[in-house]
């Protein structure tokens, strides 16, 4: 790689520009080097990257110069660096960025020298206590080489401060941790934090002010957390506060002045009355790969905990016998695990509440592929003083603790027990637990998922907002700890959900024991359900939706609702279990709805008539979307007046149709029937006592026809 010449005060912008390629074209050559070195170069390829951007950044203001060289507008705004900094001349910036790319190679080069702890007189034999060459390794702050085959024996917790952290080994290495307490502590404390006030932040916005940005720079972690509860998981921690809080994590993409501009919108919304926290944390990276971490015995401990850090990578790591977390990531940017291995080798689960392989905490865009859990409570599980956002768990596998245990509330293979939101789980595997996932949280994903040996359901959605659940197989097997009883009550089960929530099932495969979707929430009294093309193995006369738990005089609507082509087997309709349910009929569509076989045709007045038996069919623009068993009542009224409990009015008709069709005399009555919450059969054309004959056989029938006049 040839140096790059020199620019000179006397060269001409088309001079200059050849040089500043050359130099562009140096800063190219050093980063395909340091991507090819023999360690990992993680740190290197950023710097090297960082420096590419900022060359193109400059070359770009080149572009817009005059080439053939003058004083004009274009030339003063490419002397202006990108925080604002304004330089004499166009070549004191460009000696400027020269010296700085210089800079971000030796600093390249400096970072890819690896020390080991045997450098520090660790033994690596498993008998040797070797805390203090590992502190001591860490204290240089250079990326650390685990000897293959070596047992590194550690008594005591390391805590490690504010630094990037490399561990690898290039084949395996093992660490036993006989501390007796957490391993690894790496800690990033805030270099900034403030708050604020009478700010409004929307999803609109990627800027915020802060009192003093001086000590904010392009690169840092920006994290809000307001003192407002979030939304979709307000629940009290039993301290006088909430289990989340509204908030977000971001990266800093530029500084100018007291302006701090994000790398994305704000997530969320924020009103003046709110007080926001911020805290700006320099961008640490933690990276390990090759490594078992044990425990000597089973201990309720954590083997690694690490906080607001960027892009913390492991790749094949093992951890055994760490009961209450394998690795716990606090509010830290783009986490990843891949291929790794967590036991947590849970024994006694009366006292075990948490048992994550790993558990995800505050954190945004997280990557979790084919990692593997057993003996764990819950493989992963994703939540956060603030919400986690926008993670995704693919294609992991989880075991339970054994068949004993298949039975404890809260046996889980993935999940989010609160503050998440734009999570997915996808293509994962869960054997033997209570629920297969969990979602507490807002807009998740569970698609195509595989569960077997589950007990209660395969999807437990609690609080939230906007779930969907597609293109699961939930299956049982007679083999090994899996017997046939050994299959979910419900593929959906349904709890302390929010009036509104929408929920869609879609294209699930599942046997079962119960219902498919099972409503157990007293204060919701209205949700939108879309459930098209489940195939569902599942007991007589069970139902695709089940709704309990509606306090009396109270009824719950669906509303904006499509429930169409599942196949259940054996044959049953879509049915409800009593006289709560009020359908929607404008927005929703459903397929062979059955509504319950009492209370829904009432009569007032005086005289009598009684045992007259009707059928009730529902249209909407000539399709028959519900056709009633028989109803007997008895009115006491001259002329009667019965209506229909059930049928709310749809939005935006203005008036419906309806035909009693007398089955003795072939009577036909049209009327239209004006807005009402509940719809009266009224008006000039009365149901007379002299109408129908006692005992005969007739039909109502409401087409939903939209004339809208």
């Amino acid at each position: 790689m040839a140096d790059a010449p020199k620019i000179l005060g006397t060269d001409s912008l088309r001079q200059a520009y050849p040089k500043l390629n050359k130099s562009i074209d140096n800063s190219n050559e050093a980063l395909n080097k340091s991507t090819t070195a023999e360690t990992n170069s993680t740190a290197a390829v950023n710097t090297a990257n960082a420096a590419e951007t900022k060359a193109d950044s400059v070359q770009e203001q080149f572009n817009q110069v005059v080439i053939e060289g003058d004083s004009s507008v274009e030339a003063a705004q490419a002397r202006v660096e990108e925080d604002g900094t304004v330089n004499d001349t166009l070549k004191d910036r460009l000696d400027k960025k020269e010296k700085k790319f210089t800079t971000q190679l030796a600093e390249n080069t400096k970072k890819l020298t690896w020390i080991t702890p045997e450098d520090f007189g660790a033994k690596g034999d498993g008998i040797t206590n070797d805390s203090q060459a590992f502190r001591s390794a860490f204290a240089t702050k250079k990326p650390i080489e685990l000897k293959d085959g070596a047992k590194y024996l550690i008594n005591s917790h390391i805590p490690i401060y504010d630094q990037d952290v490399y561990l690898m080994s290039k084949g395996k290495a093992t660490i036993i941790n006989n501390s007796g307490e957490t391993l690894f502590n790496f800690l990033n404390n805030p270099k900034v934090t403030t708050s604020i006030t009478g700010t409004v932040l929307n999803s609109s916005m990627y800027k915020i002010t802060l009192p003093d940005a001086s000590n904010v720079k392009a690169g840092d972690l920006l994290q809000i957390q307001s003192n407002a509860p979030w939304y979709y998981d307000p629940r009290p921690d039993g301290n006088g506060g909430y289990s989340t809080y509204k908030g977000e994590l971001h990266l800093v993409k530029s500084v100018s002045g007291n302006v701090v501009t994000l790398d994305t919108y704000f997530y969320d919304t924020y009103a003046a009355s709110e007080t926001l926290t911020i805290y700006v944390t320099e961008q640490r990276r933690i990276n390990m790969k090759n490594i078992d971490f044990e425990l000597p015995t089973s201990q309720y401990s954590v083997m690694m905990y690490l906080s607001k850090c960027f892009h913390p990578t492991f790749e094949n790591i093992h951890i055994r016998n760490s009961q209450r977390a394998g690795i716990i990531i606090y509010e830290s940017y783009a986490p990843q695990a891949t291929n790794c291995f967590v036991d947590c080798n849970i024994e006694d689960l009366s006292f075990i509440k948490t048992g994550y392989g790993i558990q995800e905490y505050g954190c945004v865009h997280g990557k979790y592929h084919h990692n593997h859990f057993v003996n764990c409570r819950r493989g992963i599980d994703i939540s956060g003083e603030i919400p986690s956002r926008n993670g995704i768990c693919d294609s992991n596998t989880f075991v339970s603790l054994g068949k004993s245990y298949v039975n404890v509330p809260g046996i889980t293979g993935f999940g989010t027990h609160g503050g998440a939101e734009g999570i997915i789980f996808s293509n994962n595997i869960i054997d033997g637990a209570e629920s297969a996932i969990k979602i507490r949280g807002n807009s998740c994903l569970v698609e195509g998922n595989t569960a077997l040996n589950i007990t209660n359901e395969f999807a437990y959605l609690e609080f939230g907002g906007e779930v969907s659940v597609i293109g699961n197989q939930v299956i049982s097997n007679d083999q090994g700890k899996g017997t046939v009883s050994d299959i979910p009550n419900y593929l959906i089960t349904l709890s302390n959900t929010k009036d509104g929530q929408r929920v869609s099932v879609k294209d699930n495969v599942a046997t079962i024991k119960e219902h498919m979707i099972y409503h157990y929430s007293p204060a919701t009294l209205n949700m939108e359900i879309n459930a098209t093309g489940n195939d569902i193995n599942t007991g007589v006369d069970k139902k695709v939706l089940f709704v309990s738990g509606i306090p009396s005089g109270q009824m719950f609507t669906l509303k904006n609702s499509t429930i169409l082509d599942n196949q259940i087997n054996p044959d049953t309709k879509f049915k409800y279990n009593n006289d709560n349910l009020l359908v929607d009929w404008a927005t929703c569509d459903i397929q062979d709805y059955v509504m319950p076989s009492t209370s829904y045709i009432v009569g007032y007045g005086t005289g009598t008539m009684s045992s007259v038996g009707y059928y009730l069919m529902v249209t909407k623009r000539g399709k028959v979307v519900k056709v009633n068993g028989e109803f007997k009542f008895t009115v006491n009224t001259s002329p009667i007046r019965p209506h229909i409990i059930g049928l709310p009015n749809p939005n935006g008709a203005q008036h419906l149709n309806y035909i009693v069709v007398d089955g003795l005399y072939g009577k036909h009555i049209v009327q239209k029937i004006r807005n009402t919450d509940v719809l009266y059969i009224s008006g000039t054309d009365t149901l007379n006592t002299d109408t129908f004959a006692v005992g005969t056989t007739n039909i109502i029938i409401f087409d939903f026809a939209y004339h809208m006049s």
